[in-house]
């Protein structure tokens, strides 16, 4: 269990993992009078730490759902004498819910280790809510829009032996936007109070295009 959080702000690793001798609830200065042994250090009964060495008995798990709508209309015509126009618009969003399962939050895997409520020894023995604590299902929502607004103009002024001669004017505007949230965004304040493995990448932002 010896890995690093990741990049983006402070990076901590815990290394060795060592189960401490005695457990008790308030985590800290655990001794026999506030504490009792700990279950998952073979060697507590001989006043000696134990080195933790193993992984999560479940593979991580990472998942995507996305969701689209998009809108567009239109309009397009003539008048007066063979002027032409055309008006298009169009938006669109984007929903996307990305869901990770199965990443050591480095924190409560401090916390577990100090008050032993998570069994070391034989995982299968844990409830989902030991498992949820040690590690919490990260749910990220995104969302990107798009929005698209465009007209034009035309007229034929004379007739060439190759074709009429067209002149046209036209504009266009477009918005985009995309608010993607880190789902292990950097903590200053606590830099354990971060997930092993999951990337810290986040993304937001705007422009406008004329």
């Amino acid at each position: 269990m010896k890995r690093q959080t990741a990049a983006g702000g402070t990076q901590v690793t815990i290394s060795p993992v060592l189960l401490p001798i005695y457990v008790c609830a308030a985590r800290v200065n655990c001794t026999a009078a506030n504490g009792t042994l700990n279950p998952n250090n073979p060697f507590a009964a001989l006043g000696e730490q134990a080195r933790l060495s193993g992984s999560y008995d479940r593979p991580t798990e990472d998942d995507t759902v996305a969701r689209t709508f998009r809108y567009s209309a239109g309009i397009s015509g003539s008048f007066a004498d063979d002027w032409n126009y055309a008006f298009d618009a169009t938006h669109s969003d984007v929903y996307l819910k990305y869901t990770s399962k199965n990443y050591i939050f480095a924190q409560h895997l401090l916390d577990v280790l100090a008050d032993g409520s998570y069994n070391f020894v034989n995982q299968s023995m844990n409830t989902e809510a030991q498992r949820q604590y040690l590690a919490p299902t990260q749910i990220t929502d995104s969302v990107s829009r798009l929005t698209l607004i465009q007209g034009s103009i035309s007229h034929g002024f004379v007739t060439l032996p190759g074709g009429p001669l067209q002149v046209a004017i036209g504009a266009s505007y477009r918005k985009e936007s995309i608010n993607n949230p880190s789902s292990n965004p950097a903590n200053e304040v606590n830099p354990f109070a971060r997930y092993y493995g999951i990337n810290a990448v986040g993304v937001q932002g705007s422009r406008d295009v004329k």
